[in-house]
């Protein structure tokens, strides 16, 4: 099931216990694709610790990038007690806000059942697009954001990078004049979905989020400080039309790598592409 980044299989007794014991493990996804949601919560339920052996440690927590910062303090409180206890999947989704109609519901049921079984808190750490309406309070969520984007270990290669796939996910229809606001909003929503684990450095922490976020060159693993080398990023990839291996430069950005065949019939992301840039990025 999972191979490293050259694409040599991982043996179970190698990679469960290392997925049980890293202090930081990032899931990625296509977004659209319905086995890597399947897949995640398979992994999930064997992260999770059982029901009798979080007591005297701390409680592990799984981050959501599909949840806005905004409803935190709700979601973590609805998901503080026993698993057992929780409110239907429903009710949580409610709680948290969660945008059905834009993340493709019910693509994501699997995942999301799996993670309301875990005896682990819910962390929301979605950052919206900004809004020229938006309030205050929004900005001032983001801002506190500011020091972990300072300290990150960002060489210029790690800039150059994330730029390319800026433009190439705009399928080449960024103008150069707005490339530089979007990839600090993208830098904005990896130091979002990084904070939870800086702010909780004893407890286990699992980050949910897509490909383009967790992948170890222009990611997440770049904010997480002297835990990053700990950490273990997941990259859920897809064989390519022909039936072949993802490109050996995607699966080295990755620790470990899931491929699963792609999507049947996908429409083609580029034709929602015309003149102005899009506002959104494909599905990745």
């Amino acid at each position: 099931m999972l191979a490293g980044a050259s694409g040599t299989e991982l043996a179970i007794g190698e990679w469960l216990p290392a997925l049980r014991r890293a202090p930081v493990v990032l899931l990625g996804e296509v977004h659209d694709n319905l086995q890597h949601h399947r897949l995640r919560g398979e992994l999930i339920r064997l992260w999770a610790p059982p029901p009798g052996e979080v007591a005297g440690s701390p409680r592990p927590a799984i981050v959501f990038e599909f949840f806005d910062r905004s409803q935190g303090e709700a979601l973590a409180e609805a998901t503080r007690g026993p698993a057992a206890a929780r409110a239907p999947l429903d009710a949580l989704l409610d709680v948290a806000g969660f945008d059905r109609r834009n993340w493709g519901w019910p693509a994501h049921q699997p995942l999301f059942e799996a993670a309301r079984e875990a005896e682990a808190d819910w962390i929301a750490a979605g950052v919206p697009r900004p809004r020229p309406a938006a309030g205050g309070g929004s900005r001032a969520s983001t801002e506190a954001l500011a020091p972990i984007i300072a300290a990150a270990d960002w060489p210029p290669t790690a800039e150059a990078e994330l730029e390319t796939a800026l433009v190439d996910g705009h399928c080449g229809m960024l103008p150069a004049s707005a490339l530089p606001a979007v990839a600090a909003f993208q830098r904005t929503r990896d130091a979002s979905l990084a904070e939870p684990a800086l702010a909780g450095p004893g407890r286990r922490n699992l980050i949910l989020a897509g490909n383009g976020h967790v992948g170890r060159g222009h990611g997440v693993p770049r904010y997480l400080g002297a835990g990053t080398g700990q950490a273990i990023s997941v990259g859920f990839l897809e064989r390519k039309a022909d039936g072949s291996a993802p490109s050996p430069e995607a699966m080295a950005d990755f620790d470990w790598v899931v491929v699963t065949d792609g999507v049947a019939d996908r429409p083609d992301p580029c034709s929602r592409f015309s003149p102005p840039a899009p506002k959104q990025t494909p599905a990745r």
